[in-house]
């Protein structure tokens, strides 16, 4: 399904026709086609090279990736004027010779859930729509510009207009993992007959479970999801009251991650990711629930305690189950790769559109190793790389670098928080404890010879007194596994202890 022609030399000869610098940086092998465009060196959106942008979307005949500009986004505190650049076309015009293309935006951090001026420049986003005529911004909010605001499957809003062809949607990854269809499913809906697309996608949080730029794990990542979807309704006035500090609340609705950004964090993302453990968020969502109602977005019914939990656990167990394919191993949802082979494919032979992959972070790369069968064959385009902090711009560039796997694993290995073993990968802690759950199997203490949940070789409070330095000999962790009867013991010891080992399915003679 790839291009046998390769357009990247064509494209190269083409930037500085389209008034494109060439980017060249320090240490990469010559072949890779990227250049910088300039959106924001000035208080107006450059028309063309705004235009330019345009053709090479047009251009592309499967994927391009634009590296958008985070130093101009946090200048203006994050609002949707300084945001992401999408270009888009008035239903009525045609543009330059090139056939008129529907682009669909789809991110998680549209903030369509603002109500009537969602889509204004001023408000809180990453949406910036472009007319490529005149360069100026297109308002999105439901109601402006021929905009319509619809909710399709449960969770997910969609704001289409009859005056461009435009579709905004605000992606839920919850949807986008438990749906394969999802991406292609939407398209189809918005597309006039014949018509070809340009989608723009995000990558945290819309096609993938984690945020490497946050250091966010997939556990955390459905957790925000959730809380985002999840609105405070207090029935009366009341005082909160959580570690030691109050939380006035009035009667107005608030979706419960703004309540835990505003007021428990007070605004700190860092506390914020702290807070986004689903022990702790269950526990507040308790204590809630005795004065305020807690319900879904844009639906009556009150959602209980059973129901949130069970709704986390359903999601996380579809996030392993997809993790278990080869190419959905960094926790990419099924749906993006649907989406790639509609757009490919398109019927009868004819591509239906090409993908623009558009992120802030630098984790691009490791969504194309799972996506084309060369990442070298990719177009590149970053946004004012000059505004660039230097840490954004070396992390951009070693991106590019051939990968050294000793290296890289060396790297990016980490400990786990529960088990303390050594792994690479999302979030705080390994695979297997994941997969095991928040809480762990039941285990056997090897020094007091009690059970308790976790994944350490110690209960709670023998692992308080346990000195590594002193200690000489190996701790041999006993593990009653959900799935079977084996007791495993991690570091190839014989068990400390046996008594006991009836309880919780640990069989006599089981193999160690």
């Amino acid at each position: 399904q790839w291009p046998r022609v390769s357009l990247l030399p064509m494209l190269a000869q083409l930037a500085p026709v389209f008034s494109m610098q060439a980017l060249r940086l320090d240490g990469l092998k010559d072949g890779l086609a990227l250049c910088n465009v300039d959106f924001f060196s000035s208080e107006q959106v450059n028309v063309e090279q705004l235009q330019h942008y345009y053709k090479i979307c047009c251009t592309v005949d499967d994927i391009i990736v634009t590296t958008s500009c985070f130093a101009a986004w946090h200048k203006r505190k994050f609002i949707n004027g300084n945001a992401k650049i999408i270009p888009v076309v008035p239903t009525d015009a045609s543009f330059d010779g090139v056939e008129p293309r529907r682009v669909f935006f789809f991110d998680d951090n549209v903030n369509l859930r603002l109500g009537s001026s969602a889509g204004s420049a001023d408000a809180p986003g990453d949406c910036n729509l472009r007319c490529i005529k005149s360069g100026d911004f297109v308002d999105f909010s439901a109601g402006c510009n021929g905009f319509q605001r619809e909710r399709i499957y449960e969770h997910t809003l969609v704001h289409h207009s009859s005056e461009y062809r435009c579709v905004v949607v605000q992606a839920n990854i919850l949807e986008a993992m438990a749906l394969e269809d999802y991406f292609s499913g939407i398209m189809q809906r918005y597309t006039r007959p014949g018509e070809k697309v340009i989608v723009v996608m995000d990558v945290n949080g819309t096609i993938l479970c984690g945020d490497s730029t946050m250091m966010l794990g997939p556990s955390k990542i459905i957790l925000e999801a959730m809380c985002t979807l999840l609105e405070l309704r207090p029935s009366k006035a009341f005082v909160f009251e959580w570690n030691g500090s109050e939380v006035s609340l009035g009667l107005e609705h608030i979706s419960f991650k703004d309540f835990l950004l505003a007021h428990l964090a007070n605004k700190s993302r860092a506390v914020f990711n702290d807070i986004l453990d689903v022990d702790i968020v269950v526990e507040l969502f308790k204590q809630l629930q005795v004065d305020a109602l807690l319900a879904w977005s844009e639906h009556d019914e009150r959602v209980c305690l059973d129901e949130f939990r069970n709704t986390y656990e359903k999601y996380m167990a579809v996030f392993l189950q997809q993790s278990d394919d080869d190419r959905n191993g960094q926790g990419l949802t099924k749906s993006w790769f649907e989406c790639l082979s509609m757009l490919r494919e398109g019927g009868k032979g004819k591509r239906f559109g090409s993908v623009v992959i558009n992120s802030f972070g630098t984790d691009t790369q490791a969504v194309l190793k799972r996506s084309v069968p060369d990442v070298q064959r990719i177009f590149h385009v970053a946004v004012n790389f000059e505004m660039w902090s230097k840490f954004d711009q070396k992390r951009y560039t070693e991106q590019f670098k051939d990968d050294d796997d000793d290296k890289s694993a060396e790297t990016l290995q980490k400990t786990c928080r529960d088990c303390d073993a050594p792994y690479s990968g999302f979030g705080q802690t390994c695979s297997k404890c994941r997969k095991l759950g928040h809480r762990g199997p039941v285990l056997q203490c090897s020094k007091c010879l009690g059970f308790f949940a976790g994944v350490r070789p110690l209960c709670p409070e023998c692992w308080k007194s346990f000195d590594p330095q002193a200690s000489q000999d190996a701790l041999p962790l006993m593990i009653a596994e959900k799935s079977t009867n084996q007791t495993i013991t991690f570091d190839g010891s014989a068990p400390a202890a046996r008594k006991g080992r009836e309880f919780a399915g640990i069989a006599e003679g089981a193999s160690t």
